[in-house]
């Protein structure tokens, strides 16, 4: 190869990371602060972005992310089987997957979080998209980010 080759290839492989570089919560779906970005959905009651998932812990960073939303262990899903999946499939999901699915199965608000930043608002939400979200805060069948508690139809989780 010659020099001038070489040159480039190193140049475009140094300004990758500048193009490819996340642009974080704020820039996405999953922000519901009233600064949102997300066409589907906003909550007016504060300009925090990382509330909905996250609590704050005393700026501890070797703690890591705490879950802040509600998580409805007593909730029951209909899980994914097939005859040809060759791996045993839990009965329930686990905890990661009810992560998301504290959001995305409809069953619990938006807002149902343990360490509310500021007074609960009522009546805050609002879908610009559409009806994204019903009167109280949860996802709605209309929605493209709605999963539901039927999973039969969806890859496995566990």
């Amino acid at each position: 190869m010659t020099r001038i080759t070489i040159a480039i290839i190193v140049l475009a492989l140094s300004v990758l990371p500048l193009v490819s570089a996340p642009g974080g919560v704020e820039q996405t779906k999953h922000n519901f602060s009233s600064q949102t970005y997300s066409p589907n959905a906003y909550f007016a009651g504060t300009r925090q972005v990382c509330v909905f998932c996250h609590t704050t812990h005393n700026g501890n960073q070797n703690m890591g992310a705490l879950w802040n939303h509600e998580v409805n262990q007593g909730q029951t899903y209909t899980m994914y089987t097939s005859p040809t999946m060759d791996m045993t499939q839990s009965a329930q999901p686990h905890k990661g997957s009810l992560m998301c699915l504290s959001c995305h199965d409809g069953t619990i608000a938006i807002n149902s979080l343990n360490n509310v930043p500021g007074p609960q608002q009522a009546g805050t939400y609002g879908s610009p998209g559409g009806s994204a979200l019903d009167a109280s805060g949860r996802l709605t069948a209309v929605s493209d980010a709605y999963v539901g508690t039927d999973l039969s139809d969806d890859h496995p989780v566990g």
